[in-house]
């Protein structure tokens, strides 16, 4: 059935955790990313790294974003989340990302890296389903991306949906590692409509 899966597994996204104003020490209220990370850690998607710290700076690995996207995919079809790891932590969520057509199994060879913005966007994308992506703008142009390279089409859709806004100078910097602010703006705003970006 999820293949036909509409809008309505958006709803679950719903608050889970109070957030306190200040409650970590390195978000301001004036921070440009605060809502995305009191919304984030509202829907129990993300936590601090410590119960008074996000640290927004940080990159976010591989795994992280996998855990990420595993969380939003069960959030989503209203699953639990619970994917155990055996030796390593994130094992039982990579093995569930390529159950799920998260990912591929030979993807990745580091889980422990940072990763790179496209990674993320692609990773994180591919937890839901396509109709979720509402276009909001009829065509977008990411100057520094091929319309060959493999995570072109993903990535142009969520543009047109005001999910991705690229950087200063207007490109993507697809390359460049991602911070946990940056991600949390992502993710929220492919859970929470409301929060994506409708004007260029």
């Amino acid at each position: 059935f999820r293949s036909v899966y509409g809008i309505e597994g958006l709803s679950n996204f719903n608050e889970k955790k109070h957030y306190v104003p200040g409650q970590f020490c390195d978000v301001s209220e004036a921070a440009w990313y605060r809502d995305n990370v009191a919304s984030i850690y509202t829907d129990g998607l993300m936590l601090g790294i410590s119960d008074s710290a996000f640290e927004p700076e940080k990159q976010i690995s591989v795994a992280e974003a996998i855990k990420l996207a595993c969380r939003i995919h069960d959030t989503f079809y209203g699953l639990s989340d619970s994917h155990p790891g055996r030796s390593i932590w994130y094992d039982g969520y990579v093995a569930y990302a390529v159950s799920e057509g998260i990912i591929r199994r030979t993807q990745f060879a580091d889980y422990n890296r940072p990763a790179s913005r496209q990674e993320v966007a692609v990773i994180l994308a591919s937890a839901l389903p396509d109709t979720v992506f509402t276009p909001v703008k009829d065509a977008v142009l990411i100057p520094d991306i091929s319309p060959e390279a493999s995570y072109y089409s993903m990535v142009s859709m969520l543009y047109r949906a005001g999910i991705l806004t690229g950087v200063s100078g207007g490109g993507f910097e697809p390359e460049r590692t991602i911070t946990r602010a940056e991600v949390a703006a992502i993710a929220t705003r492919m859970v929470k409509p409301s929060l994506r970006i409708t004007v260029s």
